[in-house]
């Protein structure tokens, strides 16, 4: 028997004789009189917040013990019995009082924690729920995609080839995954779908990856194509953050870039409008490296493309 429907059936019933006014208003404020008494936490009713209150309310210990009896000896005998024992009955309700505040203040934060997650999860979802996936999936399909020939693949390798120690490449192309190795660097590729000839292949999201790495224990990161023309400020400047957190002193950051004014001239309408980001200008990207602690920047156009250069310090 399906106890959870039977309670789900009478719940929907009951709320639909309430709504069509079947139930007195006197009925209703003694069914939920009832419904309190033996039920406090009626949270489907009142909200969490309404059962926290209600919690609090049954906290209260009154010490005014009823005394009206049948029989008037006995409702004096009651009301002397009263009197004697008011001073224990009076520190019994205020230890057991005290207790019911004391444990529902914990019970007040955590819904406040809650609310607070809540209102953090709905703004997290307007700008990255599927809304924004759906707009970033219909640009994505229209999004100018330069070939970079081999001058900018050249450049970037060369900007690594002096690392002596792990570098992490993202974004990065099968032809510049192995451009960087064979300059002998000791790399190794985060890349959430495909595979790549030659190299060391981590299947994991790059802000992820980034996120569970120690602080300056790479010597350098490679980040490049569409995973920094085409996503959102925020997660741009996310993953950079996380890059240069994660970078050893001395060690360098290389992106590799579209030209933003070549980037724009082949950007239909529809890209245009509705990608996240677009790739940055070198005066963007010089503002954003300073305030991150780079230590000095190269930026050079190359074959169309921005190949920047930053040194960690």
């Amino acid at each position: 028997m399906d106890f959870s429907g039977i309670v789900d059936e009478i719940i929907t019933e009951a709320q639909r004789r309430r709504d069509s006014g079947e139930y007195s208003l006197d009925t209703l404020e003694h069914l939920d009189a009832e419904f309190d008494r033996f039920a406090p936490l009626t949270y489907r009713r009142t909200g969490i917040d309404g059962a926290i209150r209600a919690v609090e309310s049954a906290a209260f210990i009154s010490v005014e013990v009823p005394t009206a009896a049948s029989r008037r000896p006995f409702a004096l005998l009651k009301e002397a019995i009263k009197r004697a024992t008011a001073w224990y009955h009076l520190h019994i309700a205020r230890q057991v009082t005290t207790l019911g505040i004391q444990i529902t203040r914990p019970l007040r934060m955590l819904h406040e924690s809650q609310q607070a997650l809540e209102a953090r999860i709905a703004e997290l979802e307007t700008v990255s729920g599927p809304t924004s996936t759906m707009a970033a999936t219909i640009a994505h399909k229209t999004v100018p995609r330069p070939t970079l020939g081999e001058e900018p693949t050249r450049a970037m390798s060369e900007a690594m080839s002096s690392a002596e120690g792990r570098v992490l490449l993202v974004g990065v192309s099968e032809d510049q995954a192995i451009a960087v190795l064979d300059s002998g660097v000791n790399a190794y590729v985060v890349d959430p779908f495909d595979d790549i000839h030659r190299a060391e292949v981590r299947h994991e999201s790059p802000i992820a990856h980034l996120r569970v790495i120690a602080d300056d224990v790479l010597v350098g990161v490679v980040l490049a194509n569409d995973l920094v023309d085409s996503s959102s400020v925020v997660d741009r400047m996310s993953l950079l953050r996380e890059a240069v957190r994660c970078i050893a002193p001395g060690g360098r950051l290389t992106v590799l870039s579209a030209e933003p004014i070549r980037w724009r001239s082949t950007a239909d309408a529809v890209s245009s409008d509705l990608l996240p980001g677009t790739p940055w200008a070198p005066e963007t990207w010089r503002a954003v490296l300073d305030h991150l602690g780079s230590r000095s920047e190269t930026i050079t156009e190359v074959g169309g493309a921005l190949v920047v250069v930053a040194s960690i310090a």
